[in-house]
């Protein structure tokens, strides 16, 4: 009996020590990659427009002025922005940042560099760079919203 509990126990931390070590592997691996993606997971938020407990719209959106503020040191605020739309939702929907509507969008091909390190992709999602004014707040503010006045709001702290 003494032999079958020590079997087990020596089985149990076996199995413990492994899945640490299986973890650790595979945060590892995840973390494994280009800068760009660990800052792109860093200045990536998510929001959701939900109409009777069921999601109807999502948002990803990367502030890419705290990505790469070389690359986007344009005097304007840089956003990567993912929509994903549930089809059984007719309704048409619009962006403001700080009350402000985009001054530019501009479609991200799957073969663009950028797409290849979006932070938290959504295989449904369509993603696009939208460009802002740049505006005194230190506080941007983006409003996803539909026709129906729901909204997602997501914030940032201006680079």
């Amino acid at each position: 009996m003494k032999s079958i509990k020590k079997n087990i126990a020596i089985l149990s931390m076996t199995t413990l020590a492994l899945s640490f070590t299986a973890c650790n592997q595979s945060a590892t691996s995840v973390l494994n990659k280009e800068p760009i993606f660990g800052q792109n997971l860093q200045y990536t938020k998510v929001g959701k427009i939900v109409i009777d407990k069921e999601v109807q719209a999502l948002i990803n959106i990367t502030y890419l002025n705290s990505v790469d503020s070389k690359a986007w040191d344009n005097d304007k605020q840089n956003f990567l922005i993912g929509t994903y739309i549930a089809e059984n939702h007719d309704t048409t929907y619009s962006l403001t940042m700080n009350g402000n509507k985009e001054i530019a969008t501009s479609k991200v091909p799957q073969n663009d560099p950028i797409f290849q390190n979006i932070a938290l992709k959504n295989n449904w999602a369509s993603y696009q760079i939208t460009t802002f004014d740049d505006v005194e707040e230190t506080k941007l503010e983006l409003v996803f919203k539909d026709t129906l006045d729901n909204n997602a709001t997501i914030s940032f702290i201006k680079e």
